[in-house]
């Protein structure tokens, strides 16, 4: 599970892309901040060494309605960083429903839950022998919460 954290922003003024956007009233590019950089790239070398097959992207629209996702965001550099073919499209999901850290660890257990329910009505037995929290130090002390 990759967790986002913060809004995606503007590539010039580095500012919420929204309020970017109302600033400008032009078009803006977007991209996710330094936090959602690190756990793409970390979760891009952690796919390489084997340690997951399947990832779960969690982070909702904190940049505004009309830009990705911080999910999809962190997806997306993880794509430009390591290549378009590292993880196949159906090994991966996106949570991009979530704005806080209770909300990410919910839908994205409910999306391993939904995977699991998928398996079982196509008769395979679906287990996850670990699942890994790749997250800023902001998440990590209410992640290990939850997770205990």
């Amino acid at each position: 599970m990759a967790f986002g954290q913060g809004p995606t922003l503007d590539t010039v003024t580095k500012i919420k892309a929204e309020e970017a956007m109302k600033l400008t009233k032009n078009p803006i590019q977007t991209e996710i901040n330094t936090w959602g950089r690190t756990t793409a790239i970390v979760m891009g070398y952690l796919y390489l060494r084997g340690e997951y097959r399947e990832a779960v992207w969690s982070g909702g629209k904190t940049g505004g309605t009309n830009f990705p996702s911080e999910a999809q965001a962190m997806r997306d550099t993880k794509t430009q960083v390591f290549g378009k073919n590292l993880i196949p499209g159906e090994d991966e999901r996106l949570d991009d429903e979530s704005n806080n850290t209770l909300k990410n660890f919910e839908n994205s257990l409910n999306i391993i839950d939904q995977k699991v329910a998928e398996a079982l009505t196509q008769g395979k037995d679906r287990k996850f022998d670990k699942i890994l929290f790749v997250c800023s130090d902001f998440h990590a002390a209410r992640i290990r919460l939850l997770a205990t």
